[in-house]
């Protein structure tokens, strides 16, 4: 079973921002969870233009949010030794590392490349179909949501050559 994951986070500063908001869920879609995280007293750090992208107000994450560290040991007790795609490369591996630091935990589930799962199991030209599709539809940026489109594309596209 593979699983897919999302983060929103404060900005795409890769210096000072930090996950804001986590989601996953099962190839099926389904066993989704998603959690708005409270920052931890040290990040600071907000922007605007993000905001105005996944609609995610600072206030809500104190309203609605828990603390990072539950968060962490929740994404643990439920992804534990599974491998995670996401499409976000370098900034999901980013938010991830900085919610487990703060939380002072060590990650028990490892990621791996949403486009490069996408891509070894269908053809050349299937992939060239997916990534085109990819590219112009349309992104929730909200993390299980997002992460929901990932499964979804996925399940479309694995061993389909006729796409």
């Amino acid at each position: 079973m593979k699983w897919f994951l999302d983060f929103e986070a404060s900005s795409l500063n890769l210096i000072h921002s930090y996950p804001i908001e986590v989601g996953w869920c099962d190839e099926n879609g389904e066993n989704g969870q998603s959690y708005l995280i409270i920052p931890h007293e040290n990040w600071t750090d907000w922007d605007a233009v993000s905001q105005s992208i996944h609609k995610i107000k600072r206030r809500d994450l104190f309203d609605y949010g828990i603390p990072g560290n539950q968060v962490a040991q929740i994404m643990n007790e439920a992804l534990e030794g599974k491998d995670i795609h996401v499409d976000g490369g370098q900034y999901d591996e980013f938010w991830c590392n900085r919610l487990f630091v703060a939380a002072n935990l060590d990650r028990k589930f490892k990621f791996q490349g949403y486009y490069e799962l996408v891509e070894k199991e269908c053809s050349h030209q299937t992939y060239i179909c997916f990534i085109k599709e990819w590219t112009q539809s349309f992104t929730m940026h909200r993390a299980l949501a997002d992460a929901k489109k990932q499964a979804d594309f996925y399940k479309r596209y694995k061993n389909n050559s006729n796409v």
